[in-house]
């Protein structure tokens, strides 16, 4: 039966941390008995509960730096939370994929979207992370590049037993993965650029 994940009524950051866990424990599950009988049903469990793992530590540390922030920031975080469409997002990729799943109808780039996805819910989780640190911590991409590695492990084992060519799905997904990380460094090198300027008229 798939997971219910507390929804953090209340708290913003409680529900956006309680909606992508949801999307990655029960779209994993339904991963699982899409495979059927497969053996590579096994795989596709232990890589989501790894990556179910590693992203609980990561809001587990979030959230208790969250608790000693000032109402500033939590008001910061709320109102982008908000904006972004958090919850939305994570809630609207776990009702697609999960419907997909269950009628066993999809195309080959399901794999890649499904991979991508998470993707864009953790472009939300960089950005909440940073307000909230107010840097970039040094475990944060190194954390975040693990479990893209992993979730993508899944999408290509996920499309092999469908069928589809694991390479192609492996190239898709590489692909993505480096158009994110150069969005990711262009806007930093953008928000930098603000800053200097903004110094500049200040002197």
């Amino acid at each position: 039966m798939a997971e219910r994940a507390n929804t953090g009524e209340g708290d913003p950051l409680a529900a956006f941390f309680a909606a992508t866990l949801s999307f990655v424990s029960n779209v994993t599950q339904d991963m699982v008995k899409a495979c059927g009988d497969d053996p590579d049903a096994d795989l596709i469990r232990t890589n989501g509960a790894l990556v179910q793992n590693h992203l609980q530590k990561l809001f587990a540390k979030t959230s208790e730096v969250y608790a000693g922030t000032n109402p500033a920031t939590r008001a910061t975080v709320g109102e982008y939370l908000a904006l972004s469409d958090g919850v939305f997002i994570a809630a609207t990729g776990e009702k697609t994929a999960r419907s997909s799943l269950a009628k066993g109808i999809f195309g080959g780039g399901f794999f890649s979207w499904i991979s991508k996805y998470l993707t864009e819910i953790k472009k939300i989780i960089r950005f909440i992370v940073t307000l909230i640190f107010r840097r970039v911590p040094d475990w944060l991409e190194d954390l975040l590049v693990l479990i893209d590695e992993i979730w993508g492990m899944i999408a290509e084992l996920l499309g092999g037993v469908f069928g589809f060519n694991r390479r192609e799905i492996a190239r898709d997904i590489s692909s993505g993965e480096i158009n994110s990380l150069n969005e990711i460094a262009a806007m930093q090198r953008l928000k930098a650029a603000s800053r200097e300027m903004d110094g500049s008229e200040e002197d």
